[in-house]
């Protein structure tokens, strides 16, 4: 059975795998970074595991996508990185076709989902092996091509086609969904069983496989019955299997997804029902009222608008409404898990808060629409100094921001502070009773077992907030005890 390539997964997983009991081998993996499916890897490994320690494994996925970009990829995740992983993995470039995203809770639920991959490219290289022993057959007459009894039983039908694209074989399955019975097929056109537009689908299909392509498809076709005259959709695949001289030959995949077709009805109309509670729900919410109705009315119309309204549903959540920062709930949460993770490996982490200046006299002078906009420019400004995964923005109230920097130092944070406050002079906003609209910083950064509670660094970097105040305001100030 092939194999399994586990990238940063952690031992107790591996081991999982290797007691599964279905004939699963792992290999492991620990430099994902340098990580190449050469030819002779892709021919063992049915698919690759990537453990929840890998902190950001879109390029990863990328360079696999570029690698083989139908091997399928398990990325295992913590439950609460699920969702910001989903979101992101939409809009990368270069991923791969069959990347999933898992609860690594989960794991177990993993098993027979990479049985069935095994089986899948077990099956395929023994229907290689078939078409080549066929191959080897005297020239004289036409080579008995017979498939395995493993094949012969597939839930699947299975149709094995020469260079020609004549049928060679059809195992039991294929008769049911054909109507054709297994000893009268020798030499016919697969494409003879469909009608005139699915014909030409077929044919371009099997003719893109024989000329060289891997994987052709899949196509869903609906079919009647041969026998009971009813409807059924039949999803069709084509794969090259083996060599013929210079040519290839293919096998044809088969199967009746009538019931999954219509379970997949099922869900799509309840997923529709929810997206309207979803929306009945947030109709309060002024800012993206107009939006949600309109997303109501593509809903019905398209699955993949459906997809990206839930999306952007689930960062309204953790999004201020006025300046797209992060806001209160999402800082709590993030804080937290930041000031664990680097707490166990031992690194920096810098906290800013950030206030405007003279805000009230802004806002009581110009107006709150005006005071509006400022809260705007200015996140801008505080958003483009996070400049490295990890790094984020959140509004903690009011005129006040917090910035969160995992593995920097306080001399890197002030860097960053410095920046905040260079720009805002370049973007020379007018202030009613000041030159320009500033910002004063206060900055806390605190290292591995030693780092406080995460209240307790915001509080801290509040008071070196209040010191900048204190000292005239327009500057940043790295906490001290004393």
């Amino acid at each position: 059975m092939p194999d399994v390539a586990a990238l940063d997964l952690e031992p107790a997983f591996v081991n999982r795998v290797r007691d599964a009991g279905a004939g699963l081998s792992c290999s492991e993996f620990h430099d994902s970074a340098a990580f190449i499916m050469d030819d002779q890897l892709k021919a063992e490994t049915c698919a690759v595991l990537v453990g929840a320690s890998l902190v950001d494994p879109l390029p990863l996925l990328t360079s696999l996508g570029r690698q083989d970009r139908d091997m399928p990829v398990v990325v295992l995740r913590k439950s609460h990185d699920l969702r910001d992983l989903k979101t992101r993995l939409r809009f990368a470039p270069g991923i791969g076709r069959q990347i999933r995203i898992w609860d690594e809770a989960e794991f177990d639920d993993i098993i027979p989902m990479i049985h069935a991959f095994a089986t899948r490219k077990s099956t395929q290289a023994a229907l290689s092996r078939g078409l080549a022993a066929a191959a080897r057959q005297p020239s004289i007459g036409k080579a008995d091509y017979e498939l395995d009894e493993v094949l012969s039983n597939a839930p699947i039908g299975i149709a094995v086609l020469n260079p020609q694209g004549e049928i060679l074989a059809i195992n039991r399955s294929s008769e049911s969904l054909l109507g054709w019975s297994r000893s009268r097929v020798r030499d016919r056109k697969l494409a003879e069983r469909f009608n005139a537009e699915q014909r030409l689908v077929m044919e371009e299909m099997i003719a893109a496989c024989l000329k060289g392509d891997a994987i052709s498809g899949p196509h869903r076709f609906e079919l009647r019955h041969v026998v009971r005259g009813e409807p059924m959709i039949v999803q069709v695949s084509a794969g090259r299997i083996g060599e013929i001289g210079a040519v290839s030959g293919c096998a044809v995949y088969l199967d009746d997804i009538t019931d999954l077709a219509e379970a997949q009805n099922e869900v799509e109309a309840a997923r529709a029902r929810l997206e309207d509670k979803v929306a009945a729900r947030t109709r309060a919410m002024s800012a993206i009222k107009a939006r949600l109705e309109q997303r109501g009315a593509e809903l019905e119309r398209s699955n993949d608008e459906l997809k990206q309204a839930k999306a952007e549903l689930e960062q309204l959540t953790v999004r201020d409404g006025l300046t797209g920062l992060y806001n209160r709930r999402y800082l709590d949460l993030r804080l937290s898990e930041e000031s664990s993770r680097m707490q166990r490996m031992n690194s920096p982490m810098a906290v800013l808060m950030i206030d405007i200046d003279h805000f009230k006299a802004y806002n009581d002078t110009l107006g709150h629409v005006e005071g509006d906009v400022c809260l705007t420019q200015v996140a801008q400004v505080i958003s483009a100094a996070c400049r490295r995964s990890g790094e984020f923005a959140a509004r903690y109230g009011g005129e006040e921001f917090s910035v969160v920097l995992p593995g920097s130092t306080a001399d890197e944070a002030l860097v960053a502070a410095q920046r905040i406050i260079e720009q805002l002079a370049e973007l020379d906003i007018p202030h009613p009773t000041a030159s320009h609209v500033t910002v004063s910083i206060g900055i806390e950064s605190a290292t591995g077992p030693g780092m406080p509670a995460p209240g307790e660094l915001i509080r801290r970097a509040d008071k070196a907030l209040y010191a900048s105040k204190q000292a005239g305001r327009n500057r940043a100030t790295v906490y001290s005890a004393g």
